[in-house]
């Protein structure tokens, strides 16, 4: 299955509110997008600023994209006895980043500041933020690693190694890669193994 790709690069803001009466502000963002929503990390401001530089993904199926139309973006700023205070937030529209990608398979819009929007509907502060879209990616789960069919047979030696001293020969048939491994024991001359190779064959002792 294809999916989209939406990576939201969050750089900073300026101009913002400070909510806090007591302290430094520690500023973060929530993003939505569709069901999804994530959490920016908080970073202490100053002056009215924030600067997160920090990039975040939405993931979903191309059919769902179809049905999303914006990015929700609201500033919280971090209290000492709560989950933080509203400080603003910033709708931007995906339709016309959404078409583009699909159609290209990739987009990318430069950091661009937004208005931030207070409760009501006045404007404190701007927000920056980078969009990157990249339709038609493969949803596959990881490789899974194929097993090998091995067949063992213990068997006595060929008489043309009967002189070197050793108890017996592991003949090793791998159907995945469709060619046998010999392993002997004590012996370092490859075209020993060779000929008993060509001996199991003979033999038949090489099938599953």
């Amino acid at each position: 299955m294809k999916e989209g790709i939406l990576e939201v690069l969050l750089v900073n803001a300026e101009g913002i509110r400070h909510t806090n009466f007591i302290g430094k502000p520690g500023y973060y963002v929530i993003l939505q997008c569709g069901d999804q929503t994530h959490k920016s990390k908080i970073t202490r401001g100053k002056d009215e600023k924030a600067f997160w530089n920090e990039k975040i993904e939405f993931k979903f199926p191309i059919f769902k994209w179809q049905k999303l139309t914006y990015l929700k973006l609201r500033i919280m700023d971090k209290e000492m006895f709560s989950e933080g205070g509203f400080v603003g937030e910033t709708i931007i529209h995906l339709g016309g980043i959404l078409t583009e990608g699909n159609d290209k398979g990739f987009i990318e819009v430069q950091p661009t500041r937004y208005n931030v929007v207070l409760e009501d509907d006045t404007y404190k502060g701007e927000i920056k933020v980078g969009l990157k879209f990249m339709a038609n990616v493969c949803m596959c789960g990881p490789t899974k690693k194929k097993k090998k069919i091995v067949c063992m047979y213990v068997f006595q030696m060929h008489p043309c190694i009967m002189h070197i001293p050793m108890y017996g020969i592991i003949c090793i048939f791998c159907l995945l890669h469709k060619h046998k491994h010999v392993i002997i024991f004590g012996i370092q001359d490859i075209s020993l193994c060779m000929d008993v190779c060509r001996a199991c064959e003979s033999r038949n002792i090489s099938q599953h």
